[in-house]
């Protein structure tokens, strides 16, 4: 007797093979929709940099880049506000700036928590150069700080509640005393110039079409060893509160910038935050630790995520990250970035790594995490 064969219909073996790939889909819906928000992005070029330490102790990295018509500098000093005690780089930054000015200098200055930050543009020629060189020097060593500009920034500058904000990020660091700055001396802002903006305390940056001794040299010139003796302050300790608020303003702290840390998580995070909040999310990087800042209008954050959006937000970044090593002047802040932080010279490649892989699973350790404080306050908030 022969042997039963079951045989079967077309229409059945159609619906096995359905149903078989609805279980393979079924199962494996979890890793489809993650891999929804993924993509491969365009990897960095490789850099030419070179980095040395001055006689006067500044650390400096220098990139040649051919056609560039200026020469970039940037030259940060471990000097920002959680150094001062009175609103001293508050005051210094306006006062070198109201200086450049007067003095028609190439020169933005600017400053955060961390650090008090000088970029120049200067022209490379062998006729304007050495003049220009002298100028900055003396801007950055022997600065006029006249009372009367004084007074006048004294009023100016008093700090917004953003930037009141910032000062929470370390331990032991209050709200700046209006009156304090009020009452700031000529003597103490020299004393904190003299201290703080010491070469043995910059970091510097330099792209140029100009060999890597050419570079040196101008960056001797700028900087030259200080009669005076360096502050030794500590850096600041990271705060222990993971939220603090200041008027309408919250603050989330982030851990520091370094060669494994989250800075895609970070941009990816603000970028998904502002789509919800608009642009008064601000993040801000740090020595000791970084921070994400928001505006009040705070809102469930469980609705954030969005495939579609967060390919164009990663799509964007890249972008914005690759864009940072094709022109000169982008080219420089880079360095002085990845200098001042500490950071690799493969710091972009790696973290644009990191931004293909940002998926909903970090996302929502993200949110159960460093977000979560922000979270609790909005859900018990909104129960009142």
């Amino acid at each position: 007797m022969d042997a039963y064969q079951p045989r079967f219909s077309r229409n059945s073996l159609n619906l096995l093979m359905a149903a078989t790939l609805g279980l393979i889909v079924l199962f494996n819906l979890p890793q489809i929709l993650e891999n929804r928000a993924q993509i491969t992005l365009p990897k960095p070029p490789p850099l030419t940099i070179n980095h040395w330490r001055t006689d006067s102790g500044a650390q400096v990295w220098f990139s040649p880049f051919m056609s560039a018509e200026k020469v970039h500098v940037h030259i940060w000093y471990r000097a920002g506000t959680q150094f001062d005690e009175a609103g001293e780089a508050y005051v210094l930054s306006g006062l070198l700036q109201h200086q450049a000015q007067q003095q028609d200098l190439a020169v933005r200055i600017d400053y955060d928590t961390d650090f008090i930050k000088i970029e120049a543009k200067l022209d490379p020629s062998s006729q304007a150069l050495p003049s220009q060189l002298k100028r900055l020097q003396s801007l950055l060593y022997h600065p006029e700080l006249p009372t009367e500009q004084l007074a006048q920034l004294r009023k100016q500058l008093l700090p917004s509640a953003s930037d009141q904000l910032k000062n929470h990020l370390y331990q032991d660091r209050t709200a700046i005393d209006p009156e304090r700055l009020a009452g700031l001396s000529r003597a103490e802002v020299q004393r904190f110039h003299h201290e703080y903006l010491h070469p043995s305390r910059a970091h510097v940056a330099i792209v140029a079409d100009v060999p890597s001794n050419t570079a040196q040299v101008i960056v001797e010139r700028l900087l030259p060893p200080s009669v005076h003796a360096a502050a030794t302050t500590p850096q600041g300790k990271p705060l222990t509160p993971n939220m603090v608020q200041w008027q309408t303003w919250v603050m989330m702290n982030w851990p520091a910038l370094d060669d494994t840390t989250t800075d895609a998580d970070m941009m990816m995070t603000t970028a998904l935050l502002q789509q919800k909040l608009g642009k008064g999310v601000q993040w801000q990087p740090g020595l000791s630790n970084s921070s994400i800042q928001l505006q009040a209008n705070r809102e469930s954050l469980e609705d954030l995520w969005d495939d579609k959006s967060v390919l164009t937000t990663k799509r964007q970044l890249a972008v914005q990250w690759l864009r940072q090593t094709q022109a000169p002047d982008s080219l420089s802040q880079h360095l002085i970035e990845l200098n001042a932080y500490g950071l690799p010279q493969d710091y972009l490649a790696k973290q644009i790594v990191r931004l293909e892989d940002f998926d909903r699973r970090r996302w929502q350790h993200i949110l159960q995490t460093l977000l979560a404080p922000l979270m609790t306050d909005v859900a018990s908030s909104s129960h009142n």
